[in-house]
């Protein structure tokens, strides 16, 4: 629309130059209509052509003042169109590109989460929920009582991994272990597998829609895998997630990560989130501090104006 209006100008602007009948003059008229065109496109510097441009006007000016009038209103009218035009093509860019998000901003906020609240039942019978783990930095596994190898390591590295955490901390930290073969694994079966590992193992189980819904809250894999007979085995995600206080996902490790490297990664991790506490209590200490002594000037203040106030 904007270019329409703008050709039909450019076409008034030409006639106005030829029914000057100086065919010099009708010539820079257009030439000014394309720079002022060009311009909305390009942003290069325009300072030798316009010193040229400038010295046609003069030279033509000096051949025949009687132009001098004329080639001002014309000019001033060209540069009109084009001001015009140069503004409603910023119009329109200007909308798209407030629309187009940081790509920084649009991948955080897009960004993955895991874990996420669920309702099990624990290994002596009772409810058991993601807020009764609040308060503790918590490990959470996912296994099954029928698995033959990787659930005993993992689970026998997880106990000597807690253990060393408090040697070191003190924290006792919460161990959970959320079976993905909830048909076997009942609470009395957790019960007596975990024990046979560590004394402060939390056992979860629940029906089969629970235990999908939970796995896929932590982006954790299990498939069951018929074989022949009653047994069979599940394939599943092998990995150990650390949560803070607060249940929200700080880290997870592999199978690749011993029990030494587990109990150093996860005081690792404590220390970040003390660092960034104590900071933020620091800071606070700090604007407490300055907003006391600055009152306490301002108290002086008043104290020292009402003894020297006349009486």
């Amino acid at each position: 629309m904007a270019q329409h209006k703008f050709l039909k100008l450019a076409f008034l602007s030409r006639s106005f130059a030829s029914r000057l009948k100086s065919p010099s003059l009708e010539h820079l008229v257009n030439l000014h209509i394309h720079r002022v065109l060009a311009s909305s496109y390009s942003t290069a510097s325009e300072d030798g052509r316009n010193k040229a441009f400038y010295n046609q006007i003069m030279k033509i000016s000096c051949e025949n003042p009687r132009n001098t009038k004329l080639l001002v209103l014309a000019g001033g009218f060209v540069t009109i169109v084009g001001g015009y035009f140069i503004y409603h093509s910023k119009e329109r860019v200007g909308p798209v590109q407030a629309k187009r998000p940081a790509r920084r901003e649009t991948l955080v906020e897009h960004k993955a989460t895991i874990g996420g609240p669920f309702s099990l039942i624990n290994h002596k019978g009772q409810v058991g929920t993601d807020r009764d783990l609040r308060g503790h930095w918590t490990l959470i596994y996912f296994g099954y009582t029928s698995c033959p190898d990787d659930c005993p390591e993992e689970l026998q590295k997880l106990a000597n991994a807690v253990n060393c955490i408090q040697e070191q901390t003190g924290e006792k930290v919460t161990s959970i272990f959320i079976t993905v073969d909830p048909k076997r694994d009942t609470p009395a079966q957790l019960q007596a597998y975990l024990s046979e590992f560590h004394p402060r193992f939390m056992g979860l189980t629940g029906s089969v829609d629970d235990i999908r819904q939970v796995a896929r809250e932590y982006r954790v894999f299990y498939k069951r895998v018929e074989d022949e007979g009653s047994d069979y085995l599940v394939e599943h995600s092998n990995l150990v997630y650390l949560m803070d206080p607060d249940m929200e996902f700080v880290k997870f490790f592999g199978k690749e990560y011993d029990d030494k490297r587990l109990c150093l990664g996860v005081i690792e991790e404590m220390k970040k989130l003390t660092s960034t506490v104590n900071i933020t209590a620091g800071n606070c200490f700090q604007t407490l501090k300055s907003a006391a002594t600055q009152l306490q000037s301002t108290n002086i203040n008043k104290e020292i104006l009402s003894q020297q106030a006349p009486r």
